[in-house]
């Protein structure tokens, strides 16, 4: 009993009891802190079938910058869902600190556009489609004649 003492004052003198905050950062930041990124393969059934669309995935960091989770939000298809998981859980970050160097827990976004291209399907991230920060021609046509 008198060494747990010991080491749980021990542990709290040197700051190891402390609480780690969590934060929530854009894509945009995420991505520019990756140092392993593994983009998800287009599953076999999917070509096959040609299903296209939007895989979202939240994702969770612990302090070392590793992914703790993986949560899929939205898939086209569960072979996408499982393809973009399992790419996701390979990815390695910066590990993100506070202002004064404390670490910290985080989470974002990551998107992926799964698309036909000359009868293959491909991978896309949101920089490769160019519709980051742009609004389609014909959404823009919508919106200005609704208004």
């Amino acid at each position: 009993m008198r060494h747990r003492c010991w080491l749980l004052l021990f542990a709290a003198s040197i700051g190891l009891t402390q609480t780690i905050r969590t934060a929530t950062t854009s894509e945009q930041v995420l991505r520019a802190h990756a140092t392993k990124v593994v983009r998800p393969a287009f599953p076999a059934d999917a070509s096959r079938h040609q299903q296209t669309g939007v895989a979202v995935a939240e994702v969770h960091l612990n302090p070392a910058g590793l992914v703790s989770q993986v949560e899929i939000l939205e898939a086209p298809t569960p072979s996408i869902a499982q393809s973009v998981s399992e790419a996701v859980a390979q990815w390695q970050f910066t590990p993100f600190t506070m202002s004064s160097g404390e670490p910290m827990l985080l989470s974002a976004k990551l998107t992926f556009y799964f698309e036909m291209k000359g009868g293959k399907g491909v991978v896309l991230n949101p920089a490769d489609t160019g519709y980051v920060g742009k609004w389609p021609e014909t959404s823009r046509k919508r919106i200005s004649k609704k208004g």
